[in-house]
């Protein structure tokens, strides 16, 4: 059971879990309160939908570490898991099942609410999934991209979810914009700190991936060229971490000391990542600079209950 935890990335899954619930409840819920307006998904049906985002991900993880045997082997043998723990049959019987579950989560869900996207979200969700780990992985920058598209879907999937409340919450209250701008800004928090660690990951990852024959951007540009792609997408989540800053200083209330702890915990270390990284040669240094966005993002869902207690 310990190995197949590891297989699915058991860590990362709690993350994405507590996404959707802080999301759900630290965001939405105090402003729905605010005006007595309930959800339109029952808390159990919420959490189907978090189940069935948990199940495709870890099917992801698994199809991503069956396709990448070859890969693992170079770039972190102690990590393999497919081939040494499970056989292939066993990782592919698996990842299918997480995926059956998932979508049976996500048919039932969307019949009972009467939202037939929700259905259609997922099987379209594995689908991208499985060709990322198949093809795309192995193609300058348009991998990164799906994962990251991927990341921000998970938080945005709540704008789907609860799209009648939240219209019934914009007309009614000014809480509704904070509410819009939070989710509409942490989707994009999430996709650009992604893709930007997942450069990263690839300049971690260059001797393995060149010998695979993957042709990630630094294994075709060089990381001197990955290095400003990198900070390219890195200034654009700053440009937008200053609107939402600003944002919150227009504010009246305590709300404003969000803006602080947005400037302190997210927009400095992300601006000292990009100069530590100008400097960053050896896999030691990109491996490092790739736990330091994982703090970055931490920071980023640490927000949200912080959202909470601003707006009460």
């Amino acid at each position: 059971m310990r190995k197949l935890l590891q297989f699915i990335r058991l860590p990362n899954l709690i993350i994405v879990g507590l996404t959707q619930y802080l999301l759900m409840y630290a965001v939405l819920y105090p402003a729905y309160q605010s005006i007595n307006l309930s959800f339109d998904l029952s808390h159990y049906q919420f959490l189907s939908l978090v189940l069935a985002t948990l199940f495709i991900t870890a099917g992801g993880y698994v199809i991503n570490d069956i396709y990448d045997i070859q890969i693992d082997q170079l770039n972190k043998p102690d990590k393999v898991f497919t081939g040494v723990h499970f056989t292939l049959n066993q990782s592919w019987f698996i990842y299918f099942g997480f995926n059956l579950l998932g979508m049976c989560i996500a048919l039932i869900l969307a019949w009972q609410v009467g939202n037939l996207k929700l259905a259609m979200l997922y099987p379209i969700a594995a689908v991208l999934l499985w060709a990322y780990s198949a093809y795309f992985k192995r193609t300058v920058l348009l991998g990164n991209l799906i994962v990251a598209l991927f990341c921000g879907a998970v938080a945005l999937l709540i704008l789907l979810a609860e799209r009648n409340s939240l219209q019934i919450l914009n007309e009614q209250s000014h809480l509704g914009n904070y509410v819009l701008q939070v989710l509409y800004w942490y989707g994009a928090f999430a996709f650009f700190t992604t893709i930007c660690r997942e450069i990263v990951k690839d300049m971690e990852d260059i001797e393995g991936d060149a010998k695979a024959d993957c042709r990630t951007l630094p294994v075709v540009f060089g990381i001197q060229k990955s290095k400003w792609v990198h900070h390219f997408f890195a200034f654009l989540m700053l440009g937008i971490l200053i609107y939402f800053i600003q944002w919150h200083f227009q504010l009246e209330g305590k709300i404003a000391l969000g803006a602080w702890f947005l400037i302190f915990f997210v927009s400095l270390p992300i601006i000292g990542l990009i100069f530590l990284l100008k400097q960053s040669k050896t896999k030691s240094d990109f491996s490092k600079i790739s736990q330091y966005w994982k703090g970055i993002m931490l920071a980023g869902l640490l927000y949200l209950p912080l959202f909470y207690f601003l707006i009460k």
